[in-house]
């Protein structure tokens, strides 16, 4: 009688603590996704503002533009590193983001052309 007791008490305490740990799991689960979303609004973020330093370059003309362009190739360089941050971004947000970082690419080399 003891020892089905004893019994009860430790396949009860298991499965608190197997419950315990399914609740971890899924926070972890959840703060990881959270991660990666803002990995990925951070990247796009910083495209955004190369775009923006770029179109200020146009708009500065060829003397005051060595800044927004040096600015413009700065942000695309932070978001190729958070880009290769391991674990990698799902393949959906990271097309979007390639494109934008493609666009980006092509507008600086097309400036830099002109200069």
């Amino acid at each position: 009688m003891v020892e089905a007791q004893k019994r009860r008490a430790v396949l009860a305490t298991f499965a608190m603590r197997h419950a315990e740990m399914e609740t971890l799991f899924e926070e972890f689960d959840r703060s990881m996704a959270e991660a990666f979303r803002l990995r990925a609004q951070f990247i796009r973020t910083e495209l955004e503002l190369g775009f923006t330093f770029l179109d200020g370059a146009k708009a500065r003309g060829s003397l005051g533009s060595l800044g927004c362009i040096r600015n413009a190739i700065s942000a695309l360089r932070t978001a190729n590193r958070f880009l290769t941050i391991q674990p990698r971004l799902n393949d959906a947000a990271v097309a979007d983001i390639c494109h934008l970082r493609n666009e980006l690419r092509q507008r600086l080399h097309d400036i830099l052309a002109e200069h």
